[in-house]
């Protein structure tokens, strides 16, 4: 594991003072003690993270001096400590705990992990992430995204759906790749100290969902988008949205229409939904949409009293209409005028999305250049496609202070 005082630079200082934290609260099995709770804390706080980076007489450091010296049993409580070692560190180990839970006094609403601050708190910082979407289970880019981070000093991941395996038995292809290559990844990002922000799209079947979220439960920094408002360091805000507009595909358990006055898009043979009992048929197509909401007011459902859009991200598997976002080979813009609209009237700092792979090379077939980034008002939105297998679309995203947005958009080969 990386040393925070051997990282090149402050994201790497974090990332890796993220990793001996994390490592550090296994080892205590979950035990709800009080240094537990710091541990869970610093996962939720970013400020300390930065001090503790740099300042090496933080109160966090003696926290780590004093667990880098118990032995592996000592760690496991299997035996007792010595009386005499701990009363020489009793005193100092009770002034760094006062000092931290001093420091989180008036922010106690982060101990729960993933609650987001309030508009303009904590520190002012830049923020560097790495985007992908529709990796569609392959192992060879997610074997990549550590080492991306590392290469690019971004240190969270952001997956904007579409993240399992397809194929002829979808069900066994996305079980065995959430119950073993995914886990794989994270633990790999988890021990370099990168968190992961992932979202289910259309492709992803719910009759598996469970077994995500039971991975975002049991597995260090690993979050989903579609759940809650997450906060990030630099104080800005993300949350995600797997749904669709209705399309002609035949799985729908991610589609919605895309506003009150759509209707069911016909679709050549049976159309379907998954649960965890199994796939059900749609024999009533009008019926089954009528009783779900539409995108338009689901997007409705994610404003929230407390979050600041001049600081927040909307990760939107279906890209926003008439940007040149959604567009298929045919020539057929099929993004959501619902996300359209709500990024026109909310104004978030950033969208990103994903769902047509092909459209940033159509904007190079018919405009000579690709088309993955449009301005809608302040807004920045950004669809960087997807090329897999054996080339990986990605893009380094940085979230300036001051409100600029600086997207490097980029492809790599695999298996070179």
């Amino acid at each position: 594991m990386t040393s925070p005082d051997n990282a090149s630079t402050p994201g790497a200082r974090l990332a890796a003072n993220r990793a001996w934290a994390w490592a550090a609260a296994d080892r205590l099995e979950g035990k709800r003690s009080l240094v537990a709770t710091v541990y869970r804390m610093l996962g939720a706080n970013r400020d300390l993270y930065y001090a503790a980076c740099c300042d090496q007489d933080h109160p966090m450091r003696v926290l780590e001096a004093y667990f880098a010296q118990l032995s592996r049993d000592e760690l496991d409580e299997r035996v007792p400590l010595q009386t005499a070692w701990l009363a020489k560190w009793a005193d100092r180990l009770t002034a760094a705990l006062e000092l931290l839970a001093e420091s989180v006094r008036t922010a106690p609403n982060e101990l729960a992990g993933n609650v987001p601050a309030s508009a303009g708190a904590g520190s002012v910082t830049n923020l560097r992430l790495l985007y992908v979407t529709d990796l569609h289970g392959d192992v060879d880019a997610y074997a990549e995204l550590p080492a991306l981070c590392s290469k690019h000093d971004a240190w969270t991941i952001v997956c904007g759906g579409d993240m399992l395996p397809m194929g002829r038995d979808m069900y066994a292809a996305q079980r065995e790749f959430l119950s073993r290559e995914l886990p794989e990844c994270l633990d790999r990002c988890a021990s370099k100290g990168i968190t992961f922000f992932g979202l289910f799209g259309n492709d992803d079947l719910r009759g598996v969902h469970d077994i995500w979220l039971d991975l975002v439960r049991s597995k260090r920094g690993v979050y989903d988008l579609a759940q809650q408002w997450h906060t990030l360091p630099g104080g800005f805000t993300i949350r995600g949205c797997s749904w669709v507009p209705d399309y002609c595909f035949g799985l729908k358990d991610w589609c919605l229409r895309d506003s009150p006055e759509a209707t069911p898009v016909f679709t050549s043979g049976r159309s379907i939904v998954t649960s965890s009992d199994g796939v059900a048929e749609i024999s009533d197509p009008a019926a089954f949409f009528a009783s779900r909401p539409t995108l338009e007011e689901h997007l409705n459902s994610l404003v929230e009293p407390g979050i600041s859009m001049e600081r927040a991200v909307l990760v939107s598997h279906a890209p926003p209409a008439n940007l040149d976002l959604g567009t298929l080979w045919s020539g057929e813009d099929v993004g959501s005028k619902s996300v359209h609209a709500w990024i026109t009237r909310q104004q978030p700092m950033l969208t990103l999305s994903g769902h047509i792979h092909e459209s940033p090379d159509v904007g190079l077939a018919l405009h000579g250049q690709p088309r993955q980034t449009a301005k809608l008002g302040r807004t920045t939105c950004h669809q960087p496609g997807q090329v897999l297998p054996g080339e990986l679309t990605y893009s380094i995203v940085e979230l300036e202070a001051g409100g600029e947005v600086r997207i490097d958009w980029r492809r790599m080969a695999l298996g070179a």
